[in-house]
């Protein structure tokens, strides 16, 4: 194709006389022929292009000619939910027909397949794109941030980001939660109403299965009644989108994608995606968001105007739940198992699920305080409430369910292994003798002691560990004399005037 610089150059060399058209046209690269053409009237660019006839003819011989019609079509016709992938017919078809048919024509195959659907299957769904009233629709939604590679001082972040959104203006807030519970779910959907200074009208998400019910045997799910009284609280209708169709779930959906891209860029910049802690990487966090948050600044001023106004009371983020403690000294929260004081064994405890952890309050007095764990079915065993009672069944450690849970660390574990060898008859009963110790004095006093035995060729006894732990005396406060004040300093602060106003009193 001939260009126009091609074309200046050769009137140039052409009209200055000094070369034939054969060497202007050489010099230009083209050919004589091509640039008498070129020699006057506007340039390249500037000519209309011509419309070409599609071509009617083929330039090769079909490949697929007679199979197509006797292998391929018929299964094409029998699927009108179009189930089959090319791909897989048309591995179909050279198993059909062995060595015929080449894998280079994968392509033309699959271009045979998607125009023939094109004519004469299914309609495809379609969407629609929404006009949204402001103040009237928030989308929420969680999403996983594993892929970004963050860390905390070297170990992975395992978290989840949070998203409520509001579809109007793009104001969104968004928090990082450790999983998808319910108490997330209230953190997060309380505190954007809070951020935002109101509520909107309706709150949309997907079948979360800590907002809703999935009732067996039926058809349909029920709201969690919990979940329904705090939105009730707010006047927001909860609104569910249908399962697998994450479209309809658009603005949050959209939002996600919006947010962990800049979070992409924004550590690619940083040169780094490790952080000292988790607040310096909620720092960055906040600042982007708040930047994305600036973009549409004036749809947010409409939109701040039309929400519902606040209630006057804030409800707390926390869910309460009565159980009894089992004789094993543990209580079940949430398909997950947790170690309480023994002494409250066949009591029944209140636990207030926070969205990290766990308070027990036994008659309104806090006992405990410890993690939430991730996920269901675990057990999390504190070996300060039940070493009391099994260091009098040291039988029981053995085949102990829950035995893993009492290595507080790699080197208690390793002590114990090293008791094994050194004698097994009496190694539970010495290693439980040094979780006593750990329990009343310190665990990581205790851990010190391990590790200097274990570097050395020395006989691991409790007693041998007891040995190196620093003793604790009671700490008893000295005596002070009880001093007596001079009441004469007081009368000198007094003026001479008011000295003798007291004397003649």
């Amino acid at each position: 194709m001939v260009t126009d610089k091609q074309v200046k150059r050769y009137r140039k060399l052409f009209g200055s006389g000094k070369h034939t058209r054969e060497i202007s046209a050489a010099k230009a690269g083209m050919t004589a022929k091509t640039a008498r053409k070129w020699e006057t009237g506007p340039m390249p660019s500037e000519k209309p292009k011509e419309a070409r006839a599609p071509r009617g003819w083929r330039t090769r011989k079909d490949p697929l000619e007679g199979y197509w019609e006797a292998v391929v079509l018929p299964e094409l016709q029998d699927d009108p939910d179009d189930v089959f992938e090319a791909t897989f017919l048309f591995e179909y078809l050279q198993e059909e027909m062995p060595g015929r048919i080449a894998d280079g024509l994968l392509r033309t195959f699959q271009r045979r397949v998607r125009d023939y659907r094109a004519v004469n299957g299914r309609d495809k769904e379609v969407f629609f794109p929404q006009v949204h009233q402001p103040g009237k629709k928030a989308q929420v939604d969680f999403t996983h941030i594993k892929r970004l590679g963050i860390t905390i001082a070297g170990m992975p972040l395992d978290a989840l980001l949070f998203e409520c959104i509001l579809c109007y203006s793009g104001r969104r807030h968004v928090v990082m939660v450790p999983s998808e519970s319910y108490e997330a779910l209230i953190l997060g959907t309380q505190g954007a109403f809070q951020a935002w200074g109101g509520s909107p009208t309706e709150l949309w998400h997907d079948h979360l299965s800590a907002a809703i019910h999935n009732l067996r045997g039926q058809n349909h799910d029920q709201v969690n009644e919990r979940y329904l009284s705090r939105l009730d609280h707010y006047n927001v209708v909860p609104r569910f989108i249908e399962v697998a169709k994450p479209n309809q779930n658009g603005c949050v959906e959209r939002g996600h994608g919006i947010l962990k891209n800049v979070l992409r860029q924004a550590l690619k910049l940083r040169r780094s995606c490790d952080f000292r802690n988790v607040d310096e990487f909620t720092a960055m966090l906040t600042a982007i968001v708040e930047r994305l948050n600036r973009k549409r600044q004036d749809r947010w001023v409409e939109e701040q105007a039309l929400l519902q106004p606040l209630p006057a009371t804030i409800l707390p983020v926390y869910s309460e739940l009565k159980t009894a403690v089992s004789k094993w000294s543990l209580i079940r929260v949430r398909n997950n198992g947790y170690s309480v004081p023994a002494s409250l064994v066949g009591h029944k405890v209140t636990v207030r699920i926070h969205i990290e952890r766990l308070e027990v309050y036994y008659k309104e007095k806090l006992m405990m305080t410890c993690p939430r764990t991730v996920g269901r079915g675990t057990t999390r065993v504190n070996y300060r409430h039940i070493i009391s009672s099994l260091i009098r069944k040291p039988g029981a450690f053995q085949n102990y369910r829950y035995r893993e849970e009492l290595f507080p660390s790699l080197n208690f574990r390793r002590a114990y292994d090293r008791l094994i060898i050194a004698n097994s008859a009496r190694a539970d009963l010495e290693y439980l003798r040094i979780l006593e110790l750990a329990a009343r004095t310190m665990e990581s006093e205790v851990e010190a002691a391990l590790a200097l035995h274990l570097e050395t060729d020395e006989p691991l006894t409790a007693d041998s560990v007891s040995e190196l732990v620093a003793p604790r005396g009671q700490c008893t406060a000295p005596d002070l004399a009880q001093p007596t004040p001079a009441l004469e300093q007081f009368d000198n602060l007094l003026s001479g005037e008011m000295n003798e106003l007291l004397r003649a009193a």
